[in-house]
């Protein structure tokens, strides 16, 4: 399923890569977030300390894009 974001803070590394209420992140480095729950997709965001890229998938795109955080 991924995650739906419901709220971004303003100057934040989201905000800065122009990541959108409403957007689904699908992937953290990676790693598949599709058979995850909900908790264990937040323990792994946890885990990426310093650098994370996000695949995030905008509305019905069919190809989602990676934007990475540092």
């Amino acid at each position: 399923m991924g995650i739906y974001v419901k709220s971004i803070t303003p100057d934040s590394a989201a905000s800065r890569a122009d990541v959108l209420v409403g957007d689904r992140i699908l992937a953290i480095n990676g790693t598949d977030l599709t058979a995850l729950t909900f908790k264990e997709s937040c323990d792994l965001l946890k885990e990426s300390l310093h650098r994370v890229t996000l695949t995030i998938q905008r509305g019905l795109v069919e190809n989602p894009d990676d934007l990475l955080f540092t």
